[in-house]
């Protein structure tokens, strides 16, 4: 029997291949959020809060925070928080958002309070998205004067914090991925991506900054995206 020579010529199912894994152009890392740099709202130093007089709303969870779309969402009663748009410490002509979360004297404190913003309906949205190093997350540059700060993505109401910022006195950049949830036959999904949360992560009050909140939409298994502050 004749020997065969092997000519080290690709399969062409293995020519493809390759071509379905090239990374996504540049366009996929746009960001998603609106005002992610918070360069649109209140003026400098004006001061927006909102509190939460009790569990059944003498008044709602939900007002406005300096920077449209974002809110102010607090879950707990007798919280409140506090925002305000400054001159960004990291970026030239840039602008960061000071966010404040304390109890009312007579209430403590509780997790889960802070800011949002919401830029589809709920159960829109894609079900990938991008941060920094990884796919499937969003990312934001936050410094922490005191308390934790938790930061999450996800489908509106279900959106769940994905990473907390424990350290304090320093900018740092947090990134996420969009956490999985549970249907009623005990599987997972993975919820779309029209939310993105920023609340304190523990039963504590929590002081922060935050500049340059990114989401991003990514089909492929390699792309990446940058977190520049911005």
């Amino acid at each position: 029997m004749a020997e065969t020579k092997k000519t080290g010529v690709p399969k062409p199912a293995r020519t493809v291949r390759a071509a379905r894994l090239t990374p996504p152009t540049r366009l996929t890392c746009t960001n998603m959020l609106p005002n992610g740099d918070f360069k649109v709202g209140e003026p400098f130093g004006k001061r927006m809060e909102w509190a939460t007089q009790n569990a059944h709303g003498l008044r709602t969870n939900g007002g406005c925070a300096a920077g449209a779309p974002w809110e102010v969402w607090n879950n707990a009663a007798g919280i409140k928080t506090t925002t305000e748009l400054l001159r960004s410490e990291t970026v030239p002509g840039g602008t960061m958002l000071h966010v404040t979360i304390s109890p009312l004297p007579g209430h403590r404190a509780y997790s889960a309070n802070g800011i949002g913003a919401h830029w589809q309906a709920n159960g829109a949205g894609p079900t990938g998205i991008a941060g920094d190093t990884r796919p499937g997350g969003a990312c934001a540059w936050i410094m922490v004067v005191w308390g934790w700060v938790g930061l999450g993505v996800g489908d509106g109401g279900d959106t769940l914090i994905g990473a907390i910022l424990r350290k304090t006195g320093s900018w740092e950049m947090l990134q996420v991925t969009s956490q999985p949830l549970l249907r009623e036959d005990g599987t997972t999904y993975a919820p779309a991506a029209n939310e993105v949360i920023l609340y304190n992560a523990s039963e504590a009050p929590a002081e922060f900054y935050v500049e340059s909140v990114q989401v991003t939409w990514d089909r492929g298994p390699f792309h990446r995206c940058p977190c520049t502050p911005q």
